[in-house]
């Protein structure tokens, strides 16, 4: 009898679904930066990105990397896990 997997449920996500990941996690940046008072601009400085950068990930036109998230959770000076 072949061992089973936890995983072996899991199944990848359709591309809609990953456009709509990135739309969540613009919305919550862009709520993040409003509560806080900032300017895109500001954040960018502070998170050591551009401008135009952070105007892209909170409209969920940039598939952010783990150092992206990174630097935006310290422009934020809050926890990585805080982001989401």
């Amino acid at each position: 009898m072949a061992k089973s997997s936890k995983y072996e449920n899991i199944k990848p996500l359709a591309n809609r679904d990953y456009e709509a990941l990135r739309l969540q996690f613009g919305i919550r940046v862009k709520y993040l930066r409003v509560s806080c008072r900032m300017s895109q601009e500001e954040l960018a400085l502070r998170a050591r990105l551009h401008r135009n950068y952070i105007s892209d990930v909170e409209r969920g036109k940039r598939n952010v990397s783990f150092e992206a998230l990174q630097k935006l959770a310290d422009g934020f000076g809050i926890n990585l896990r805080d982001l989401f």
